[in-house]
């Protein structure tokens, strides 16, 4: 399914106990990579928020880079890693501890990404994802 893509951004973030459903659409630019898979886009929510993405996709599970912010989290199914998130407070030291990784990208004119992890700050959880993006072929 290379080429480009119709994207459908769906958010499920909690913090303090409280959750959120954010959504966001784009386009953008699936290619596959070396080992895997390679999706760039840019979004919108319907307030004009906008996000540009970079996102690798291999076995190992994601990188995923926040282009605007300029910061890379390496998503590892079954691992914590480190990340260094830019917030509105400043650069934070942040952990990942990702849950899932997974796609399906094989098909000629559809396909999804889903990403869920927990961002920790020290031993604190600050929030819970859940990424699903919905991608057509335009």
């Amino acid at each position: 399914m290379e080429g480009y893509v119709k994207v459908e951004l769906r958010s499920i973030v909690s913090a303090d106990g409280q959750w959120e459903e954010l959504h966001q659409t784009g386009r953008g630019l699936l290619t596959t990579a070396e080992n895997g898979w390679r999706l760039r886009y840019v979004a919108a929510d319907e307030v004009g928020e906008k996000s540009q993405m970079d996102i690798y996709l291999t076995a190992e599970g994601a990188a995923v880079r926040n282009c605007i912010a300029g910061y890379t989290m390496y998503l590892q199914p079954g691992q914590t890693t480190d990340a260094k998130i830019q917030t509105p407070y400043g650069w934070m030291d942040m952990r990942a501890c990702t849950r899932r990784v997974h796609w399906n990208l094989d098909g000629d004119e559809q396909g999804t990404i889903e990403l869920e992890y927990t961002l920790l700050a020290g031993s604190e959880t600050v929030t819970d994802l859940c990424l699903c993006l919905q991608l057509s072929k335009e």
